[in-house]
């Protein structure tokens, strides 16, 4: 192209981007079978219900957001759950501070506004190569999220060492 050139695009508005049914994906009970006793689930109905995101269906316009959210998660993201005190979050490793505000903004957009953002380095050797790795990382801290996610088939803990499945509900959408 040279400056001058006229150029054709397809917009597209993200909310109508795709033609999904009102199939249910996450319920109430979903949610409460990914519960402790340590949790208070009642408060955690009520946060995702207004968020607008209980009852899930395959149509909501939040849908794009949560399968965006989801497969940073199975990337490089995590789903902590500290069990001697009772505490969980949702954990993001990103490389650019575009993808920080990218994730931020889609959990802002959700209605989760706890986060946390650090940066991380370490050092190591490969084949006696050096190396400086740095890392961004935002945390949400929401069990009702946390247990949003897992009702959606975000696996927990250290995914490396665990066998886990792309969710149906995001193999199957439109």
């Amino acid at each position: 192209l040279k400056s001058g050139d006229k150029i054709a695009v397809f917009p597209i508005d993200e909310s109508l981007a795709f033609n999904a049914s009102h199939k249910l994906l996450v319920s109430e009970e979903d949610i409460k079978k990914h519960a402790s006793s340590k949790m208070n689930i009642l408060r955690c109905l009520n946060e995702l219900k207004e968020a607008d995101l209980l009852p899930l269906f395959e149509d909501n316009p939040k849908i794009l957001i949560l399968s965006r959210l989801v497969g940073a998660l199975f990337s490089d993201g995590n789903l902590y759950e500290g069990k001697k005190n009772n505490y969980r979050e949702i954990s993001f490793s990103l490389g650019q501070k575009e993808d920080v505000e990218n994730v931020i903004r889609d959990l802002n957009e959700l209605g989760f506004k706890k986060t946390h953002i650090s940066e991380r380095e370490s050092k190591g050797k490969i084949l006696g190569r050096e190396f400086i790795n740095r890392s961004l990382r935002v945390k949400c801290c929401s069990t009702a999220f946390w247990l949003f996610l897992k009702a959606l088939g975000v696996p927990g803990g250290n995914k490396t060492n665990t066998a886990y499945l792309i969710p149906q509900w995001l193999m199957k959408a439109p």
